[in-house]
Order: structure tokens, then C-alpha cells, then sequence
């Protein structure tokens, strides 16, 4: 997610420059909790369709 998209949601500021100066290392650690637990979810569906498939008579491969 670019930077001004991240600004704009969260401040409503299109300067970025300004957006910048506001960003704090919580902002910075909520962003990337944010983007851990997207890949975790991506990461248990890919799983648990794997085991869907295996279920289904196939070998997982």
C-alpha cells in the first residue's frame, strides 16, 4: 500500500510530506500487524484447501 493511500486513510491528508511527519512507530508497528496477519490468513486458507482437497480423495500434491 503506498504511503499517501496508508496517510490518507488513517488522517485524511493527501501531503504526503505532512503525512510522513506524522507517522509514528506505533502507526508503523499497527501497519505491519496489519500486513502479518493478512499473509497468516492467506497462509491457513491455502492450508485448509489443501486438506479440503485431500479429503476429497486427492494426495495433497
Amino acid at each position: 500500500m503506498p504511503v499517501e493511500d496508508f496517510c490518507w486513510t488513517w488522517w485524511g491528508w493527501q501531503n504526503s510530506a505532512e503525512c510522513m511527519a506524522h507517522i509514528t512507530m506505533e502507526h508503523v508497528l499497527l501497519f505491519i500487524t496489519q500486513v502479518v496477519i493478512t499473509i497468516l490468513l492467506l497462509s491457513i486458507k491455502r492450508d485448509l484447501e489443501r486438506v479440503k482437497r485431500g479429503l476429497e480423495g486427492g494426495d495433497g500434491r
